[in-house]
């Protein structure tokens, strides 16, 4: 979070994939990197736009440490594009916005929700070591290790399997 505070992100359409803690780069999100649950049409640029705003918005509150304002601006551009480029994205930050304001049980839920419905996000695996620090939190070690080893396990070549 405190990378978040101090880079920003940036609203372009070409935004990269960032937001790991395996990168120095702004954190943002790349249609490159979106779910690949249901793709967008391509000649729906209005769409696409609208929904890219939304996202800003939501994502700006955020950044602004606004998080209860976030929290909902989120949750409404999920309700509102479920499948859309920047779904899991709202949803990871959704799990951050609850971790930062130390809700490790909404955080736990809002990150669980990122794995099952988005298995492709490349998000996965800071979204699991979240999820393990959580339980932590709640003083629930057993669950803490078995998250942890189970992501070592799944991604043992990432940053986050070694901070796990």
């Amino acid at each position: 979070m405190s990378r978040l505070e101090r880079e920003g992100v940036s609203p372009a359409p070409g935004m990269n994939s960032g937001g790991g803690s395996s990168t120095n780069q702004p954190l943002t999100v790349s249609p490159d990197n979106a779910s690949s649950r249901t793709a967008e049409p391509a000649n729906d640029s209005t769409q696409i736009q609208q929904e890219r705003e939304a996202y800003q918005q939501a994502f700006d509150m955020l950044r602004e440490l606004r998080y209860s304002q976030a929290t909902e601006a989120f949750r409404n551009f999920i309700k509102q594009y479920p499948d859309g480029r920047y779904a899991h994205i709202a949803q990871y930050w959704l799990g951050e916005a609850g971790y930062a304001q130390r809700d490790f049980r909404q955080a736990i839920n809002d990150y669980n929700t990122l794995l099952v419905n988005h298995p492709n996000s490349p998000k996965l695996a800071e979204a699991m070591l979240k999820i393990g620090y959580s339980h932590y939190e709640l003083k629930e070690a057993d669950k803490a290790r078995a998250v942890l080893q189970q992501l070592v396990q799944q991604y043992p070549d990432s940053t986050e399997a070694g901070q796990a």
